[in-house]
């Protein structure tokens, strides 16, 4: 009789993908404590590390914190505060922080309202040394008043692209606002109208813009727009020749008739030609993914995300050899979703829930993804815990040593004790013990694990 097994004799169990095929599989907690974390946005870096920021919020004091994981996700350092004034950040649905990358060098933007809430601008601060340490933060924005859904992106040629909607002292909105700013001279520049309003139209003031920047500085805006209450996504392009945005296009026409301001933003990402796009349209409480040609702004045929009969809102797209992938926030089933549409198909993939967990999920939040060296990564919020904390997951390939969750090559008693305890909600796990510890690969920890473990134990598995 075998009363244990050691790494020799015990097989690995990978964790992996096919490019048709992507698999989420498990959830690191960036952030667990019984203060809401919010708001959260994504990047990674060229060396793999993941750089997260979000909102901290008590009562009515909001805070920027700053975090990285150099384990692919496995775990994440401990949480640094990016704003040196207290309580002032300003932050909503679709307008918290933002965070890009440039070799070693960090950029967050936010709005802040520490001259006074009607006086709220867009800041930026910036890490020269991957994190570790944090400059004094500057005012980005140039207009007076009120400025809120900061966006930004980096080009290859060493600017820096901010967007911001620009509102009036009584707080009504008045136009987008652009500016480039050079890497090596980020306290100089000057800021340019988005030609996008007008008497007949404006962009929806409640809903994010999205910009998308090519390599070589071509700059994309997608947003809802309002025509007489007809909420439909249009998209505007600056090419890096040209000096004014070009006159806006529908991204699709549905006549998208809403009496308000829905809190629901378009999400586009460029490769190549190909632009890949997702929106909510919110008469149908519908998510849609579509493709088109970034030279020319064509856009194909619209795909409704499943279920239909749930409310689907915050898509987020990326694209990845001509394959699009997506994902979203069903809030019927609060539940942050995935699907793709390969290359040269015209069948959205089964969608898969990122969230991991037996715990009550009621409040689910502000996805993002990216993609690197062929993984996805994505952020959310939810309140699993009781409280909303911000949640990471991926398709990185890890490997676990199937029941050694004390990790030491052996399993034994020991580690069916743990996963009893584990149960029974006496004992915590990391990212490693929970992966090992599933035995059947069902993203659930309980007693079927336990007797696959006594199996392996006693040789019949």
């Amino acid at each position: 009789m075998k009363n244990n097994l050691n790494l020799s004799t015990l097989c690995l169990i990978f964790i992996s993908f096919s490019f048709a095929e992507f698999n989420f599989t498990f959830n690191s907690a960036i952030s667990q404590i019984n203060t809401q974390q919010i708001f959260p946005d994504l990047a990674i870096d060229d060396n793999g590390i993941i750089h997260v920021v979000w909102v901290e919020q008590s009562g009515n004091s909001k805070n920027i914190f700053y975090n990285n994981s150099w384990d692919n996700g496995i775990t994440f350092s401990e949480k640094i505060q990016v704003n040196s004034v207290n309580g002032h950040v300003v932050a909503f649905g679709g307008a918290g922080p933002r965070i890009r990358i440039n070799g070693e060098n960090i950029y967050i933007v936010w709005a802040d309202s520490r001259n006074g809430y009607n006086n709220t601008s867009i800041y930026l601060n910036q890490s020269n040394d991957n994190g570790y340490s944090w400059n004094d933060e500057i005012e980005i924005s140039d207009q007076p008043h009120f400025q809120l859904y900061a966006d930004i992106e980096i080009d290859d040629l060493g600017f820096l692209h901010l967007i911001y909607y620009n509102y009036g002292n009584e707080l009504q909105f008045l136009n987008i606002h652009y500016s480039k700013i050079e890497l090596s001279e980020i306290n100089s520049h000057e800021s340019m109208i988005v030609g996008v309003t007008s008497e007949e139209a404006e962009p929806c003031d409640c809903c994010a813009p999205d910009l998308e920047v090519t390599g070589n500085g071509d700059v994309y805006i997608a947003y809802r727009n309002n025509i007489e209450n007809i909420r439909d996504h249009y998209i505007t392009k600056k090419l890096n020749t040209e000096i004014e945005f070009s006159e806006s296009v529908p991204i699709s026409i549905l006549n998208d008739y809403i009496g308000f301001c829905p809190s629901s933003s378009p999400s586009i990402y460029i490769e190549n030609n190909q632009m890949g796009v997702g929106f909510m349209n919110y008469s149908e409480s519908a998510v849609y993914l579509l493709k088109g040609e970034a030279e020319n702004l064509q856009f194909g045929e619209i795909h409704n995300v499943e279920p239909v009969n749930s409310i689907n809102n915050y898509p987020k797209v990326i694209m990845e050899n001509s394959n699009l992938h997506a994902i979203w926030v069903d809030a019927t089933e609060r539940e942050i979703r995935y699907t793709s549409l390969e290359n040269n198909s015209s069948q959205l993939t089964e969608n898969k829930n990122l969230i991991i967990t037996e715990e009550n999920v009621t409040q689910v939040a502000e996805p993002k993804l990216k993609f690197h060296q062929n993984n996805l990564y994505a952020v959310w919020s939810d309140n699993r815990s009781g409280v909303n904390n911000i949640y990471f997951s991926s398709t990185y390939q890890i490997s676990v040593i199937s029941g050694d969750v004390n990790e030491d090559e052996i399993v034994n008693i020991v580690d069916i004790l743990l996963v009893v305890n584990y149960i029974m909600g006496n004992q915590s796990f990391s990212t490693i013990q929970l992966l090992s510890a599933d035995m059947n690969s069902d993203s659930t920890i309980n007693i079927l694990d336990v007797i696959q473990m006594i199996n392996v134990i006693l040789g019949n598995i």
